[in-house]
Formats: structure tokens, C-alpha cells, sequence
């Protein structure tokens, strides 16, 4: 399995932030999240940074079978954000050691213009 490429995502700091990604499999049908499968996603300064710096909320959204996650940061974790840049992934475990990244990149933290 190959990388996938990276994306670049932008915020604004105390901006809610919404993503959705749609699961398929090979054929293109959406993948049925219905049982066994657990996300996580995090941001860091640099992909090998220890420290964290903010953590998605990712939820399945219903009906299940419709395959699609939710990806959140909400507005008082955005707030807390240094403008800069940051690394993230997202990644999928259906088992134990049974881990696939679905999105890779960088986030851009831009400071809000208006207060």
C-alpha cells in the first residue's frame, strides 16, 4: 500500500473546522463502519515532534453503512492554536496491528482578521 498524498488544510484561529471523509473500497462502494472500527487523528509541529499539539475529534456519521467520518476540531481548540503550520494523519484500526492512514499532511493555523 502506498502513501497517500499529502493534503494541505487551512484554519482560522477560532474557526470550527469540518472535514468529511468518504471511505470506499476497491470497487468504490463505501465501506459499512457499522462494527470494529476505531479513528484518531492528531497534530504535531513536525511528524516526529513527541509533543501533541491539538487532537481531531472523528466520529462516524450515520447511517454507518454510508461510510463516511467526520472530522471536528472545534472553535476553542482552533483558539488555542498558534498560527504556523503543523503536521497531521488521521488513521483507521478495524483490529489490533490492523492500522491505515487515510489522510496525511499539513494543517495551516492563519490568525483570525476580525474579533
Amino acid at each position: 500500500m502506498s502513501c497517500s498524498p499529502p493534503q494541505r488544510w487551512c484554519v482560522q484561529t477560532g474557526d470550527t473546522f469540518r472535514r468529511a471523509l468518504a471511505l470506499t473500497d476497491a470497487a468504490g462502494a463505501p465501506i459499512n463502519l457499522t462494527t470494529g472500527y476505531s479513528f484518531a487523528g492528531q497534530i504535531r509541529a513536525t511528524p516526529c515532534d513527541p509533543a501533541l499539539v491539538a487532537t481531531f475529534v472523528l466520529s462516524i456519521r450515520a447511517p454507518a453503512t454510508l461510510g463516511i467520518v467526520d472530522v471536528l476540531l472545534d472553535a476553542t481548540t482552533t483558539s488555542a492554536l498558534a498560527p504556523g503550520s503543523y503536521a497531521f494523519d488521521i488513521v483507521m484500526s478495524q483490529a489490533p496491528g490492523d492500522e491505515r492512514t487515510l489522510v496525511q499532511g499539513f494543517i495551516t493555523v492563519a490568525p483570525r482578521v476580525t474579533r
